[in-house]
Parts: C-alpha cells; structure tokens; sequence
C-alpha cells in the first residue's frame, strides 16, 4: 500500500503567508504584479514549510509548460567552443531560474532540419529565445506559422523583419573599428569577417565598408571566414599573402582575432608593431591575450537577459518594447 505524504499544498503557503491563494501562486512563479512584503511572505512559508511546487500540477492549471526553448543553428562544436555562446546561455538561464521556468536547448544542426518543429507545436515550451541564425535559415519562416512568442539575441532574418530582438548596433561598431584604424593613420586596411550568410557579419562587414569609403580609403580588402579560430587563421594567411603591406586588420570577433595574430606572428610581424588588430566582442578569454586586444564590446549576457525577459513579458502580455539596439563601444588596449 502506498503511503500518503503529508507534502505541504498552495493552500498551506498561502494561509502561512496571510496572502490568497492567487497571490502565493503569482510569488512563487516569480511574477512581477507582487509587492516586496507579499513575496518576503510568501518566500518564509515556502522555506519553513519546505514547499516544492508541483510544476506538472501547475501546467495543468495554467495551460502552460514553464518552459523557455533556446534555438542555435548552429554545431555542437561550435556552439560549445565560443565564448560568445557560453555568455548568452549564461544570460538566458539567469533570467529563467529567477523565473521558475526551465530551459530547453535544441541545436539544429541544418538549416533545412525541422525536427524541432514537432517539439516546438506539440505544447513542451511557452515561449522560445534563438540565439544564431542565417538569412538562409528557414527558422524565421517555421517560428513565424507559430503561435508563440519569441526574441531573437541579433538582428532577425528578413522574413522576421517585424520580431521582437536585442542587439548592438552591428553596422555602427563596424564603422568605428574603420574610424579607429584611420585616426591610428593606417592607411592599408583589411577585414577578416564572419560568416556573411549571417546578420551579423553582413552588418559589421557593410559598417566597415562604408567608414572605408567615406574616407577615401580602399576598402576591398575582405576576406571570409565563419567566426572561428581556423577558418580566421586560414583567411589571415590569404590575406598577408595578397597584401604583405597591410597596416591594420578588423577581425570580426575576438575569437577569430586569435587566429589573425596567430597568422601575423606566424609571417614573422608583430602586434601592433607592424599590423593593428581590432577585435569584436571584449570576451575575457580573448582581451587578456598575449597582446591585449582592442575590441568593441559586445554585450552577450545582457542582451540575452533583455530577449529572455521579452519572451517571459509577451507570455504575460506585459512586452512594451519589442526591440532593443545597444550603441557599440570600443575598448582601446594595446593592439590596436
């Protein structure tokens, strides 16, 4: 015979807390409609009781799973091997842990694989954050058919052009890198860009361009890679081999800016002796390399807290502003 608990309810919280019941359940989920003396009153009856809430219970109740799915389009490799993703993640689970929502992760390793389709249509999550994607992804379109609420960590593809975001000012801090470099009085300028299947690296790439070309300055000087420490070293080693001149180089985030010092050294140059190097990001594993890197900040965790809370306001229907753009600032250290 199965024995019966004598397991703490809502109802025993709320009467411990001198609160209602709808008002003890919108503490626990963390809502924001509670005043600091009810949410402190509620807190002690949950600790003194020892109340764990019954989230399937709850989803019954509510019509809602408690949980916040994270889209990357992204490789395992990838996603776990850039400091970048590791900031976002960090953000996103901050917000949702003081929420009392669970995180779900799904790594869609093509652009065309819709396997997270049937999960995200089959009532599992409330609401979904995505973190990397393409102009080529065909998540914008599947999320858009979706009745759900959803924040993108970056400028949305273009059939997403109306979602809710967070980013910086992409194009802006391409062109204040290209400012930068020039008032250093380099002259001979090249840019190591991300992936340009990305918002991301289409932006940064066009801010720089276009500071190039205001200038007077030539601006042809791109060479592609994908974000990377490999694909940046390698695209280095193209370009010191074309332009054995070059003053100064844009590396279109710090992660690649480790491979584009890895190919100046490698050619025999120092930095910023021979060549300037700017990064993109101001990720502590990178600012503190060998050379202190000069770089824009790029504020991962923040801007993952701010789309996270989107989602959880639109679910809510408290959301005032669907999209945030940060203004880029650039860190001088001694590379650049």
């Amino acid at each position: 015979m199965r024995r019966k608990t004598n397991a703490p309810t809502l109802d025993d919280v709320a009467l411990a807390a001198g609160v209602s019941r709808a008002s003890a359940s919108r503490a626990i989920r963390g809502e924001v409609r509670v005043s600091p003396e009810v949410l402190e009153a509620v807190q002690r009856a949950v600790k003194d009781l020892g109340y764990v809430p019954n989230r399937a219970a709850r989803s019954l109740a509510t019509q809602r799973a408690d949980a916040i799915t994270v889209i990357f389009t992204e490789t395992v490799e990838h996603v776990f091997g850039d400091p970048f993703f590791a900031t976002t993640m960090r953000g996103i689970s901050e917000v949702l842990d003081a929420a009392g929502k669970q995180l779900v992760l799904l790594l869609r390793t093509s652009t065309h694989d819709h396997t997270h389709i049937g999960y995200l249509t089959a009532g599992h999550t409330d609401g979904v954050v995505v973190v990397s994607h393409r102009t080529d992804d065909e998540v914008g379109e599947a999320l858009s058919a979706l009745d759900l609420p959803v924040a993108f960590v970056g400028r949305p593809p273009q059939q997403m052009s109306t979602a809710n975001y967070v980013d910086t000012d992409n194009r802006a801090g391409g062109a204040l890198v290209a400012n930068h470099l020039l008032k250093q009085g380099c002259r001979k300028l090249a840019i190591v860009t991300g992936n340009l299947e990305m918002p991301v690296g289409i932006d940064r790439l066009e801010g720089w361009r276009q500071a190039l070309r205001d200038a007077g300055v030539d601006a042809s000087g791109v060479y592609e890679a994908d974000f990377t420490v490999t694909t940046a070293y390698e695209a280095t080693l193209r370009l010191l081999e074309e332009h054995p001149d070059v003053e100064g180089i844009f590396a279109a985030s710090d992660l690649m800016a480790m491979g584009v010092a890895r190919a100046v050294e490698e050619n025999g140059k120092s930095i910023p002796d021979d060549i300037r190097l700017v990064g993109y990001g101001d990720l502590p594993d990178v600012s503190d390399m060998r050379v202190p890197l000069t770089t824009v900040v790029n504020p991962g965790v923040e801007m993952a807290r701010l789309a996270t809370r989107m989602v959880l306001d639109e679910i809510t229907g408290d959301l005032v502003d669907g999209s945030i753009i940060v203004p880029p600032k650039l860190i001088v250290r001694q590379s650049g």
